[in-house]
């Protein structure tokens, strides 16, 4: 028996000589280099790349937002005339509501800060949005207080006749 080697310390032997070491010199790239990727990963890497594009857009929307409701002051915005039909009677301020608040602020009323801000398209766009809201609001805001007062007026004079 001397020389000999049996089969299961053979085949332990071949295992530890060939096999395991195969496994770890086989590898012919680094694992610190190696790039894997997947569909989901890149669809992953493409959205968040879009997220933060639409983050730097919105960032100039929500300034030109944020400059026209400190610049803009909703002068000659169809307020005064919807308030006083409204006090007249508010059927004519129902009229008028709809059309004023409908209508964008016209340029020369905009008011903005400046210039070669508005020409920057989503500054320009967030400030337009903000500043037809604020007129919407004001021309509705109007009409609701005109009414009021010809409601409370009619309300008064119907009870002092009683």
């Amino acid at each position: 028996m001397i020389g000999e080697i049996g089969n299961f310390k053979m085949k332990k032997l071949l295992l530890i000589l060939f096999i395991i070491p195969s496994f770890i010199y086989g590898q012919d790239i680094p694992l610190t280099e190696k790039k894997v990727t997947t569909e989901s990963m890149e669809n992953k890497e493409r959205k968040l790349k879009e997220k933060e594009e639409k983050l730097y857009l919105l960032k100039d929307f929500n300034e030109g937002k944020k400059d026209a409701k400190n610049h803009y002051k909703c002068k000659n915005c169809g307020k005064n005339v919807t308030g006083v039909l409204s006090l007249i009677t508010p059927v004519y301020g129902i009229i008028a509501a709809p059309i004023y608040s409908l209508s964008p602020p016209k340029e020369h009323n905009l008011n903005y800060p400046s210039s070669e801000k508005m020409r920057n398209n989503n500054y320009n766009l967030g400030y337009k949005k903000q500043a037809h809201k604020m007129k919407s609001r004001r021309v509705w805001a109007s009409f609701a207080i005109g009414s009021a007062i010809n409601i409370a007026v009619i309300i008064i004079a119907v009870s002092a006749n009683n």
